[in-house]
């Protein structure tokens, strides 16, 4: 088989200028380059450029893949607006890792021997798909950071005695772009459907009429250099550091503040009682009737969709045992199996 290789680059924030443009033609004569994105594909040879360097230095988002299973998805955040301590909680593996260059946070996804799709740059849009996830980091949801640690749980690069990080809201809800970060990066839906079981509502979006009161709210000043610093170019994303701004005065911070005796490890024995009093591991309580429970349509032990989650509570064996339960009750045998 010969080999294929994809990458693609994007400019979110402000589009290439003219240098910029002719040092990605000197990179590549066949790529298709414009103001906000460059994408080539290699059949043979290799990309001349560092990855890296164009991130730092021009790019938002960058995809890679190739047909022997890496796998790559990086974003640049403005550090202003996202929040270095909060992401760093996530990063529990080389799957994903987080760094500092000058004013910004990139923050890199990379995952090794993925076989488990063949992907296609040219009839697979994976870059419009994925892009979303950048602005609602921006915004505060931080459910890719999440299904990120979740693979790190799946290819067992978690310590069984780590604590789980803060489980954002809204976990289970529909969101194509989270749904293409867990197809591209091959994260269990078992797995993901175990933790999304405790994941509280996501809260509702603000109204205009309570930004606008809001906004009327900001001194002038403040709102002159606002403006003055959007239209200088300072501030790209003024949008989302509006909306920073205004969540930071109105809304909770997104995900539940966990309490210390709420910490378990993985080292603690993982038995669940359920309301008819047996005792039993969460990977085998599909076998008690009376814990049986329905989650999005499929079957799932109740002892495990209501006594695992939350920030600190969901151990890293719990996930695994929970994933195999779901999956055991997925894949059981129907009545019709038997009639052939």
């Amino acid at each position: 088989m010969s080999e294929y290789q994809y990458y693609e680059f994007r400019a979110v924030d402000r589009p290439l200028g003219k240098a910029q443009l002719k040092r990605l033609r000197d990179l590549s004569t066949r790529a298709a380059i414009s103001t906000t994105s460059f994408v080539n594909t290699y059949q043979w040879g290799d990309f001349k450029g560092d990855p890296d360097r164009l991130m730092e230095q021009m790019f938002d988002a960058f995809l890679y893949f190739a047909n022997w299973g890496t796998r790559r998805f990086d974003l640049r955040l403005p550090n202003g607006l996202a929040s270095l301590t909060r992401i760093k909680a996530y990063c529990a593996g080389p799957f994903v890792e987080v760094r500092v260059h000058g004013p910004s946070l990139i923050l890199e996804f990379h995952a090794e021997e993925v076989y488990d799709e063949y992907l296609d740059g040219e009839e697979e849009d994976w870059m419009g798909s994925l892009l979303p996830l950048r602005e609602g980091l921006l915004r505060g949801d931080y459910r890719c950071l999440y299904l990120a640690w979740l693979r790190c749980v799946q290819e067992e690069e978690v310590e069984d005695d780590q604590l789980e990080p803060p489980l954002p809201p809204g976990l289970a809800e529909d969101s194509e772009s989270l749904s293409a970060f867990s197809s591209f990066f091959e994260i269990d839906h078992d797995l993901i459907g175990a933790a999304a079981a405790a994941s509280a509502p996501a809260p509702s979006g603000p109204s205009r009429k309570g930004i606008a009161a809001w906004v009327e709210s900001i001194p002038g000043g403040e709102k002159d250099a606002l403006l003055c610093a959007a239209a200088c170019g300072e501030l790209p994303a003024l949008g989302a550091e509006l909306l920073r701004r205004f969540h930071a005065d109105k809304l909770p911070a997104m995900g539940r503040k966990e309490r210390p005796a709420d910490r378990r490890t993985a080292a603690r024995r993982r038995f669940k009682k359920c309301n008819s009093g047996c005792s039993r591991r969460p990977v085998e309580q599909f076998k008690c009737g009376n814990c049986a429970g329905f989650l999005g349509g499929r079957m799932i032990a109740k002892g495990v969709s209501e006594k695992f989650g939350g920030p600190g509570r969901v151990r890293t064996v719990d996930l695994l045992h929970a994933m195999e339960a779901r999956s055991q009750l997925r894949h059981r045998p129907q009545r019709n199996d038997y009639f052939v």
